[in-house]
């Protein structure tokens, strides 16, 4: 993940927490707990705002040390 999907999960899923319960009572009626959608729309926009940030040589050591321990083990 790159720091522009991070920041755009943590702001979209920070949002939907806070909102939610006004906007599902004022208009959807559900009763869904606020973390469920908060979740889903931000892992949504992890995967929107991933590509606008860029993988750094040192982010491409750590995914590379990782997958050679997940398959040493």
């Amino acid at each position: 993940m790159t720091w522009a999907g991070a920041l755009g999960g943590m702001v979209v899923g920070g949002a939907t927490a806070i909102v939610w319960d006004v906007v599902d009572s004022a208009y959807l009626n559900t009763g869904l707990y606020a973390m469920v959608p908060a979740v889903a729309l931000g892992f949504g926009a992890i995967f929107l705002f991933n590509g606008l940030g860029r993988v750094t040589g040192a982010m491409a050591r750590d995914f590379e040390r990782m997958e050679a321990e997940v398959k040493g083990a």
